[in-house]
């Protein structure tokens, strides 16, 4: 079986050896190399290049719905420190006015292509209530060339307010980063 294989291969290839070495008998051409035809080697811009604008929706809280604002700027290779607020409607008849949430995320990330999968701790507070700790993991991708693209994160953070009462603060966002 294996001997049979072999030659049904020798013989598919004879044609193309054949034509090769007709190639090869040929005076031998010279030509300037096309440099536009080199690949692209940069670094794409991303979040961890460029300073960025984030905003969307966002959950806080299980299904509190919110929105959130932040900004992020470079501070090494692929790390980002971004700083954001986020209004958390609590849907209670003695909260007039919406939890207002200060945090902080360092973003470790890493490209592909120009999808960006990040990660990092977090710490914030909701002013006045509870501090909190956690984590933060998400991608962001622009739309082809533009400045403009979208991200998706998922959030987790533990905290305790100031009456030393346990907190547990899953959390979803979704939303615009704008590069400068």
């Amino acid at each position: 079986m294996k001997r049979a294989l072999l030659l049904g291969c020798l013989l598919l290839a004879s044609p193309a050896l054949a034509q090769g070495s007709e190639a090869s008998t040929a005076a031998p051409t010279t030509s300037s190399p096309d440099l536009n035809a080199l690949p692209d080697l940069s670094t794409p811009d991303t979040i961890f290049t460029t300073s960025t604008l984030w905003g969307g929706p966002a959950t806080e809280v299980y299904i509190l719905p919110g929105l959130s604002a932040a900004f992020s700027l470079p501070v090494m290779p692929d790390t980002a420190l971004r700083l954001g607020a986020e209004a958390i409607l609590v849907p209670l008849p003695d909260v007039n006015l919406p939890l207002p949430v200060v945090n902080a995320d360092v973003l470790f990330g890493e490209h592909y292509g120009d999808t960006v999968l990040y990660a990092g701790p977090s710490v914030g507070t909701v002013l006045g209530a509870a501090w909190l700790l956690g984590g933060v993991a998400g991608v962001q991708r622009p739309f082809g060339d533009s400045p403009v693209g979208w991200y998706a994160e998922s959030r987790l953070r533990f905290g305790t307010d100031f009456r030393n009462a346990f907190i547990f603060l899953p959390g979803l966002s979704v939303g615009l980063t704008v590069r400068f």
